[in-house]
């Protein structure tokens, strides 16, 4: 998900889209949940970007 956010993060500033929010996430260090926080965090910053 972060290589595709990589290449997309480009594409929607070209098309003049900002992010309309702020939003915090994070997990408890060494957590298990890291893969499922950085999946949802990807998905957030897409939508906020369109």
């Amino acid at each position: 998900m972060k290589s595709a956010m990589e290449l997309l993060r480009p594409l929607l500033a070209a098309a003049g889209q900002k992010l309309s929010a702020s939003i915090v996430i994070g997990t408890v260090k060494g957590g298990l949940h890291d893969s499922g926080k950085n999946i949802v965090a990807s998905m957030l910053e897409a939508e906020a970007s369109r």
